[in-house]
C-alpha cells in the first residue's frame, strides 16, 4: 500500500505543478486583468509576466495563455487607437466650437419636435440668451409669431428629405421681449 499511495503523492505533485499551479497563475492573471478593466496593459507586473512565462508551454495551458497575451496586446493596441481618435476628436470640437463662436449668424439644432438641442454662443450677443437658457426649451417659442407659420412649414420640409439644406430668415425674440 505504501508505493502505491507514493505514486498517488507524486501524481499529484505533478497534476499540481504542470496543471493546477500555471491555471491559478493564468486564471489570477485574467482576474487581475479583468479588475484593472485593462488598465496598465504596458505594465510588466508580476500577474501579466506569468502569463507571458506560461505562453511558452507547449501544451493546453500555453496555448491559453499565448491567447491571453495575443488578446492583451490587441487590446493594448485597440486602446492606444480609441485614445488617439479621442483626441482628435477633442482638438476638431475645439476648432469647430471656435469656429462657430467667430460667426455673425446664429445657429440652432432642433430635435423632431422643435425642441433646441444646440444654439451658439453668439445668441447671447445679438439676441440677449444664453445657450443653456434655450437648449431643452421649445424653439418655437423664440420665433417671432408673424414668422412662426412659415419657419415651421421650411422646418417640416426639411424633415421630409435626407441631407436636405434650407436657408430661412426669421424675426427672433429677444430675451428682454
Amino acid at each position: 500500500f505504501g508505493s502505491l499511495s507514493i505514486m498517488i503523492l507524486l501524481i499529484l505533485f505533478v497534476l499540481k505543478r504542470n496543471l493546477t499551479y500555471p491555471l491559478g497563475q493564468l486564471t489570477q492573471t485574467i482576474r487581475d486583468f479583468e479588475i484593472g478593466r485593462g488598465q496598465g496593459l504596458d505594465r510588466t507586473d508580476a500577474s501579466v509576466k506569468n502569463a507571458v512565462d506560461l505562453s511558452t508551454r507547449q501544451d493546453e495551458t500555453g496555448l491559453l495563455a499565448r491567447s491571453f497575451v495575443k488578446m492583451k496586446n490587441n487590446l493594448r493596441t485597440t486602446y492606444a487607437e480609441l485614445d488617439e481618435r479621442k483626441e482628435a476628436l477633442r482638438k476638431s470640437d475645439t476648432k469647430h466650437k471656435e469656429m462657430i463662436a467667430n460667426i455673425s449668424d446664429v445657429i440652432a439644432i432642433l430635435n423632431i419636435d422643435g425642441t433646441i438641442k444646440y444654439k451658439s454662443p453668439n445668441i447671447e450677443k445679438w439676441f440677449g440668451w444664453r445657450p443653456e437658457d434655450l437648449v431643452g426649451t421649445d424653439g418655437w417659442e423664440t420665433v417671432h409669431p408673424e414668422d412662426l407659420e412659415r419657419v415651421q412649414k421650411e422646418f417640416f420640409m426639411l424633415l421630409k428629405q435626407d441631407n436636405s439644406t434650407r436657408t430661412v430668415e426669421y424675426r427672433y425674440k429677444c430675451k428682454d421681449e
